[in-house]
């Protein structure tokens, strides 16, 4: 190798030009000279002893720093974009549910009138039935009526106090006693009541048998009905103007978890035996030759029927009342009839029989929004009982479970603006503005009843979870969460 060559290959390991070759000379051959090291060192592992350039050897160092960067770049762009997906997926899952679901579910002809055509109707033509009431007696107020009508309920088994565990209620420190469901007792007794299915001893015919005398055995059971205790309460309650059932019933504020069509109901069976009862204490008057104080045993329990029918807050209340106004009506015929009262007869007459098939609308002809006028008219309608409108609030509250823009963003002014004048007209005591609240709150609310009941319930309902969460909405948890439930 010549000296120059020798001089130029000495001078690009040192990193300095040789004196005999020109800058632009050395420059390019040190360039050269970089390239291949990287090549000789990629084919031979690096070995020790080969030299590269600083400049090339900080480029070495920044290049895998920059490769790195930009391929963790690329995978959290991807990333988040699959995120994205996703999430739009979770949060469209719901939304998709309530739109399907939501019109016919919360919306149609079925939910929004064919479940309370049933007792519209019953309820027709009752008030030709008030001149049949107890006396009012303005000294018993609405709160005292109230917590003694509570007082006077049987009380729950355990399984029900489980699920309206969500709804305290005001304890009740001794039960009444109920003679009428030892059904011991009626073992034998009142056989021609036998045929038609009894709580304890059914009315049917128990005071027109009155006037043909009881046996022995049957006057000491009657007696034990008509002195039990329960009718002390019995006829304050039925007596009074207005009964806050609501108070007298459960300890306020609600709770955070209560739900409003969780909200437990009045005891079906337990009141109709309890207005059974009535008529053998009326009965047991007759017997004695007090006619006067059994026609008064009697309208006590047609003015249990109106209790709950113009201070209930449910339809359940209402139907109650139906069947209880009823049993007190049919009393008072018997006891008419044997005694020759013509105008009485008039008067407790029995109601006609109707069937809802008149009353149901077309469900084919009438849209959503339609259904939802009709609605907030019956709301503020002063010709329905209150129990039926206290239905219709409620309903009304959840029919923004079935448009999806109503549970994004809220319901429809027209609902809150009728659910603003119910609080200010239909409910009357800070229980029932506190009810008012609660259905307002309704469609943000979920509870345990409403549970899935199915693998792609649960998928749906976790998806509606996630989606609450995230746009901070709880109307898509508890609104899927009801639809999915709703058959």
């Amino acid at each position: 190798m010549s000296s120059r060559s020798l001089n130029s290959q000495d001078a690009l390991n040192h990193h300095a030009p040789p004196p005999d070759l020109p800058a632009q000379d050395w420059q390019r051959a040190s360039r050269m000279h970089g390239a291949a090291g990287r090549v000789a060192k990629a084919g031979h592992g690096g070995a020790a002893g080969q030299c590269v350039p600083g400049d090339n050897a900080q480029e070495q160092a920044n290049a895998p720093s920059a490769a790195s960067t930009s391929g963790w770049w690329r995978s959290a762009t991807r990333l988040v974009r699959e995120a994205a997906i996703g999430l739009a997926f979770v949060v469209a899952l719901p939304l998709v549910v309530i739109a399907v679901r939501g019109p016919s579910a919360f919306l149609g002809a079925r939910s929004m009138d064919q479940r309370l055509s049933h007792v519209t109707s019953r309820l027709t033509d009752v008030d030709r039935l008030r001149p049949l009431m107890s006396p009012r007696n303005a000294a018993v107020s609405a709160a005292e009526a109230g917590a003694a009508f509570h007082a006077m309920q049987a009380p729950r088994s355990h399984g029900a106090k489980l699920l309206s565990a969500a709804f305290p209620e005001h304890p009740v420190a001794t039960p009444f006693a109920r003679p009428w469901l030892d059904r011991s007792q009626a073992i034998g007794m009142f056989p021609a009541a036998g045929n038609v299915g009894q709580d304890a001893v059914v009315a049917t015919d128990v005071v027109t048998r009155a006037t043909g005398g009881f046996s022995t055995q049957e006057m000491v059971y009657l007696r034990s009905v008509a002195e039990a205790p329960i009718w002390h309460e019995f006829d304050r309650v039925t007596s009074a103007p207005r009964v806050d059932l609501v108070g007298g019933q459960f300890v306020l504020p609600f709770r955070d978890d209560a739900f409003a069509p969780a909200m437990p109901v009045h005891r079906f069976v337990d009141t109709k035996a309890l207005a059974y009862a009535g008529v053998s204490r009326a009965a047991y008057y007759v017997a004695l030759g007090e006619p006067a104080r059994a026609e008064a045993a009697l309208r006590s329990i047609v003015s249990l029927g109106f209790m709950f029918i113009d201070n209930g807050t449910n339809s359940i209340d209402a139907l109650i009342g139906r069947v209880v106004l009823d049993i007190g009506r049919n009393g008072l015929h018997q006891l008419y009839e044997a005694t020759g009262n013509a105008s009485g007869l008039t008067l407790s007459a029995p109601l006609p029989t109707r069937t809802a098939a008149g009353v149901t609308p077309a469900r084919s002809v009438a849209s959503a929004n339609e259904i939802r006028a009709r609605v907030i008219a019956e709301t503020s309608d002063p010709q329905l009982p209150r129990a039926l409108r206290f239905e219709r609030l409620n309903q009304l509250a959840f029919s923004s479970c079935g448009s999806v823009r109503e549970v994004l963003f809220g319901m429809r002014s027209d609902v809150s603006g009728a659910i603003d004048r119910a609080d200010a007209s239909l409910a009357r005591y800070p229980s029932e503005h506190a009810l008012v609240k609660l259905m307002r709150e309704g469609p943000a609310r979920v509870h345990a009843l409403y549970g899935t009941r199915s693998g792609a319930d649960m998928l749906i309902s976790g998806a509606a979870s996630v989606a609450a969460t995230v746009l901070q909405q709880p109307r898509i948890a508890a609104c899927t969460q009801l639809a999915l439930a709703i058959d």
